[in-house]
């Protein structure tokens, strides 16, 4: 293989990986922009509040998948021993885990209903889940199509 050809597939790679991962950040900020509307046409959020209950909201959010993605990885570590010498260890990490997300819930909730009421913030919880779940279900079937 010539030095020309080398360089011209190592090229291809990379600019092939560059183009995935942004269209990949295209595809996330697109369906995050999808879920705000969603939720705020649904709650009927006013202007007033968006701009105080979004920055709470997305901060939450990031805890949240953080927290999650941490128990994620303590269960794939878990899975992939053969043996478990620290179970006992791993045990306080995964109910650590859970116990955060609790949490996290029940200090946001509590921000998130001074601004935009109980009610609002209860139906919030209800639709995230439901715009997720249908994210998915379309997904799910374009894969198929």
């Amino acid at each position: 293989m010539s030095m020309k050809t080398i360089v011209a597939a190592v090229t291809f790679l990379i600019l092939s990986t560059q183009l995935a991962t942004a269209q990949q950040g295209e595809d996330h900020e697109r369906i995050e922009a999808l879920r705000i509307a969603y939720i705020t046409e649904r709650l009927e959020i006013t202007p007033s509040e968006a701009q105080v209950f979004w920055p709470v909201f997305n901060e939450f959010d990031k805890k949240v998948r953080d927290a999650r993605d941490a128990e994620r990885k303590l269960k794939e570590q878990i899975a992939s021993q053969s043996t478990i010498s620290n179970a006992e260890e791993l045990l306080n990490q995964l109910v650590s885990l859970e116990q955060q997300d609790a949490d996290l819930l029940k200090e946001y909730t509590t921000q998130m209903s001074e601004i935009l009421g109980a009610e609002k913030v209860v139906r919030l919880l209800s639709l995230d889940h439901e715009f997720r779940k249908d994210l998915f279900r379309k997904m799910r079937s374009k894969r198929k199509s």
